[in-house]
């Protein structure tokens, strides 16, 4: 029987322990109202914006990525790949599982296992660059409504962070550096797939024109789940400044990202409250805003699991169309 592990009971604590605290700060009952009172047609549109920028735009900017690695996919299976994913990220402690299972998917009719990995790390670095200067840009030009001096030094320090590490991953000389690590006993032994991986990661790099088209993607991409943001405060009826938006999601996605809690429950919805109480958005508003963002991500899974479903079924239908087809019989 499986165990669980002390980080994942960790994390399910955390994100308890979160719940617990907002079920003291929200008014359920108006909760209640204000969710059925949300309109319709706002929020479709919310979603439809949420599913074309995750699934396709996201699948898009992957890609982009695996063509100038030299590994062209049909941007329709990778579509299938992400809408998977999204629906085993559900279900994992951090969405780093989501990208093992996209990992696990393309190698796995692909093969190239390194260069798929590689594709996925630098997605991923993308994703949060764009996430970061989105959330620099609107710190300079909204620097009135980010409030809190812990805004700022987030933000700022989460840029340092990431360039920090960008500037180490492009960096070969940090690699020969570290030989020394490779002749313990255990880690020798992953001195190859490592080598293999930086060279993948050094082929993308020479791409430059390819992951300057990935974050413009991106950017587009996170431009789109703003405004299904946006869309989903105009079905609750909630005043907030449009601009508003683009510096308080910026941050929701850094701090639900950090593996503190159980797919970032608990953080994404204290996130809700905090930021957008700061604006005067009543806390029943503001954590009904997090539950329609989440129902977004909960409907692509839905769709992914719906995916995979179908995608399991027709190995089993090919084998007997086959069968029929020769004369043998099924079993």
């Amino acid at each position: 029987m499986p165990t669980l592990r002390p980080a994942t009971i960790l994390r399910f604590a955390c994100s308890l322990g979160l719940l617990a605290l907002l079920y003291t700060l929200v008014d359920w009952p108006e909760l209640g109202q204000v969710v059925a009172q949300m309109r319709l047609a706002p929020y479709a549109l919310g979603v439809l914006l949420y599913v074309f920028a995750t699934g396709v735009l996201w699948a898009l900017r992957w890609w982009l990525l695996l063509r100038a690695s030299g590994l062209p996919v049909a941007l329709r299976q990778l579509v299938s790949i992400n809408l998977v994913a999204s629906f085993f990220t559900n279900f994992l402690p951090t969405t780093v599982g989501g990208d093992m299972v996209r990992v696990y998917e393309l190698s796995r009719r692909r093969g190239a296992v390194e260069t798929v990995l590689a594709t996925v790390l630098v997605d991923r670095l993308i994703g949060l660059t764009a996430v970061l200067l989105m959330a620099l840009f609107a710190l300079g030009v909204g620097y009135q409504y980010a409030g809190e001096r812990a805004v700022v030094i987030t933000v700022t320090v989460a840029a340092l962070g990431l360039g920090a590490g960008l500037a180490l991953l492009w960096n070969r000389q940090v690699l020969r550096s570290l030989g020394w690590v490779f002749r313990l006993p255990v880690i020798g032994r992953l001195e190859p797939y490592i080598q293999q991986l930086d060279t993948a990661l050094h082929v993308l790099q020479r791409g430059r024109r390819s992951l300057a088209q990935t974050l413009g993607v991106t950017l587009c991409a996170q431009v789109l789940e703003v405004c299904s943001v946006l869309a989903f405060t105009r079905a609750l009826g909630i005043q907030a400044p449009l601009a508003y938006a683009f510096i308080a999601l910026p941050l929701i996605w850094i701090v639900t990202l950090v593996p503190f809690s159980f797919g970032g429950v608990g953080i994404r919805e204290s996130a809700f409250v905090l930021l957008y109480g700061a604006i005067g958005v009543p806390a029943a508003h503001a954590m009904a805003l997090s539950l329609l963002v989440y129902s977004a991500r909960l409907l692509l899974g839905a769709a992914g699991g719906l995916v995979f479903l179908i995608e399991s079924f027709k190995p089993r239908y090919r084998v007997r169309t086959l069968e029929h087809m020769s004369g043998q019989p099924e079993g």
